[in-house]
């Protein structure tokens, strides 16, 4: 990574933690339990879904055929609704 890049970097890392404490523990209590309503109504396979994170390189719309997978490039339609339908916790994209 260029020198430049990860000044940027560590500038953003360090913005993004001095503002998340701005709220104190007053702001972390409120989003506890906001988190706790969440999560009581989630399935044990959505909890677990959501400490996952998906990483579509290849993708085959038909899985049984004998097609060999190809490059993702674009979120097709049959990958758009495999992701919706497991609701991962987070989504890797290559370029």
């Amino acid at each position: 990574m260029k020198r430049t890049n990860l000044k940027r970097v560590s500038i953003l890392l360090t913005l993004a933690l001095r503002l998340g404490s701005i709220g104190g523990p007053a702001a972390f209590a409120e989003a506890d339990d906001g988190l706790e309503t969440i999560l009581a109504g989630m399935s044990p396979r959505e909890k677990l879904a959501q400490m996952m994170f998906f990483s579509p390189r290849t993708w085959k719309d038909d899985q049984d055929s004998e097609a060999s997978a190809e490059n993702v490039r674009a979120l097709n339609a049959p990958l758009g609704r495999y992701i919706a339908d497991r609701r991962f916790g987070g989504i890797l994209l290559f370029a």
